[in-house]
């Protein structure tokens, strides 16, 4: 990825307008889902994908309802919890 330097100024609502050609960079398009975290200090964000609840991972992933998701080990452990 290209190293990007521009100055935004935030609004009085809290936004900053990412640049067209930054959005275009990282695929961000209208509409999408972005998480929002800090990580060491900076602040990221992330084009949301889908991810288990529990853990986080992309892997073997069952949807659950209200576009929610959840992975096969996830799931097997929680059945191996209720089982005992």
């Amino acid at each position: 990825m290209k190293q990007v330097n521009i100055t935004k100024t935030i609004d009085s609502l809290g936004r900053v307008l990412i640049p067209k050609n930054v959005r275009k960079e990282v695929d961000f398009k209208t509409d999408d889902e972005v998480d929002i975290f800090v990580e060491n200090g900076r602040v990221v964000l992330e084009k949301r994908t889908k991810r288990c609840m529990v853990c986080t991972s992309q892997q073997q992933l069952a949807k659950l309802a209200n576009e929610k998701f959840i992975c096969k080990e996830c799931r097997e452990d929680i059945q191996r919890i209720k089982q005992t």
